[in-house]
């Protein structure tokens, strides 16, 4: 994860848009410099269940999974 856009933690634009009907957190950050805009959902530990990144020509999703019982 560190090596994605929002792997140091900084996003020139951020903001939580809502929750999903399971209360997980919806993000949206985007990176005008690199016409990159990601939308998280993160869970109750801030881990990123879901990931739609856009930009010019480009939409990538992803889904993550973790491991029962397993902690940050």
């Amino acid at each position: 994860m560190e090596s994605e856009l929002y792997g140091s933690g900084v996003a020139s634009q951020a903001v939580i848009v809502g929750r999903t009907t399971d209360g997980d957190i919806i993000l949206r950050v985007g990176f005008p410099a690199e016409l990159v805009q990601a939308e998280l959902v993160l869970d109750g530990e801030h881990r990123i269940l879901r990931e739609t990144l856009t930009a010019p020509y480009h939409l990538i999703t992803r889904t993550f999974g973790y491991p029962r019982g397993v902690k940050r």
